[in-house]
């Protein structure tokens, strides 16, 4: 498969792509099933009707189960949003509406779609409770099972971090939250593909998922809510007319669940980055001054590195033939640093200049290897401005 973002030009021939966190190529399979359905004349999948509607109701049907597959889940369980944001939202929002004010439990390092709703609830009068973490964003699960009580409405973890790649052990937050008879919510964007999923042995009771993230469309994604989640009675963000058993009211983009669908029934063959990961962590040990942020045991395709004496945005705005980020691209102030960093103790000059490299399916060690010695040549050049600087 050739990357859609191989061959864009900026000042050279090409752009070596390192930046599949943020955002990944539409896989040309995903778009050749969109493709199908948006030449096809279907009707809205709510007008059950007549037939044009009901073709159109099937293939949602049909996307469904591929996703509930994909993640160990029942096909009436997904719900289709327009991405992870919106999921993130419904699963916190949706299961704090309508019940007395508990307790919400999450982690620093999380996204901000999770942490911003939770700090909203905690303004309304919940109380939100937050997992300490290790140096690496590890969670303490001790520290999980303290803070996890019976007055827990909701437990919020991400599955694999944004900015530095570390696994949780969601099967182990699952048997905390379980046994507190909490629901427990994970951001699952980075991990679907990546490691293995499936909810009902992880004890998951929301999951979102991006279809962005995984080689399908951007605009679509899912919360999968499973029957725990509707048994309390999760309510809907938006009111209108009740689609989607109500909790998510507007026709459903139907393309958009094709795609999503394909994305998660391809993304089972698993991911093959682990080498180009071992390589980006030999690089950046060679590099004087770097740092690497990402735990040993980190998703392989995602390396957060931390360059001493060096302003992450004036590396990124130098670089003319490498895409990467300093953080979360969503973040909604590019200049300040990492929150996440911020939460597991990382000094704010180091943390200035942490970037953060992430492969995908179609990376070639030879395109890693033209964009890691950009990168390197593109340090040492600030190094010597600075060294400059200071001695004039």
């Amino acid at each position: 498969m050739e990357s859609g973002y191989r061959h864009m030009v900026r000042g050279r021939d090409r752009i070596v792509y390192l930046d599949h966190a943020a955002s990944t190529p539409c896989d040309a399979r995903v778009a050749a099933a969109m493709a199908e359905v948006l030449a096809r004349p279907l009707g809205n999948p709510h007008a059950l009707h007549h037939l044009p509607g009901r073709d159109a109701a099937a293939l949602v049907v049909e996307a469904r189960e591929r996703i509930a597959r994909a993640v160990g889940a029942a096909a009436e369980d997904v719900v289709f949003t327009s991405g992870a944001t919106e999921s993130n939202n419904l699963a916190i929002r949706g299961a704090a509406r309508g019940i007395a004010r508990k307790t919400i439990v999450t982690c620093r390092t999380e996204h901000l779609s999770v942490l911003r709703p939770c700090e909203e609830l905690a303004a309304e009068g919940w109380r939100v409770r937050y997992i300490p973490t290790d140096r690496c964003g590890r969670l303490d699960l001790d520290g999980a099972g303290e803070r996890i009580d019976t007055d827990t409405e909701l437990v919020s973890v991400m599955w694999v971090n944004n900015e530095l790649g570390t696994i949780h052990d969601i099967a182990a937050v699952g048997r905390l939250a379980r046994a507190r008879d909490a629901l427990l919510h994970v951001d699952a964007a980075q991990a679907l593909g990546r490691v293995p999923i499936d909810m009902r042995a992880s004890a998951v009771d929301l999951l979102t998922l991006s279809g962005h993230k995984l080689y399908g469309p951007p605009g679509i994604g899912a919360l999968v809510v499973g029957p725990r989640a509707r048994e309390r009675g999760i309510q809907p963000l938006l009111a209108g007319g009740g689609q989607q058993d109500g909790l998510r009211p507007g026709t459903v983009n139907v393309a958009g669940a094709v795609g999503l669908g394909v994305a998660c029934e391809l993304a089972l063959a698993g991911d093959a980055s682990a080498a180009l990961g071992t390589r980006i962590r030999a690089w950046a040990a060679d590099l004087p001054g770097a740092h690497v942020l990402s735990p040993a045991d980190a998703l392989p395709g995602l390396v957060a590195i931390a360059f001493e004496g060096i302003d992450a945005s004036d590396l990124l705005a130098c670089l003319e033939g490498v895409a990467i980020s300093a953080h979360a691209a969503c973040h909604d102030d590019p200049a300040r640093t990492s929150h996440v960093l911020a939460a597991i103790g990382i000094p704010t000059a180091l943390a200035a200049g942490a970037i953060r490299i992430s492969v995908g399916r179609s990376t070639t060690r030879d395109e890693l290897d033209l964009g890691l010695t950009e990168i390197a040549d593109r340090v040492a050049f600030l190094r010597t401005l600075a060294k400059g600087a200071s001695h004039g």
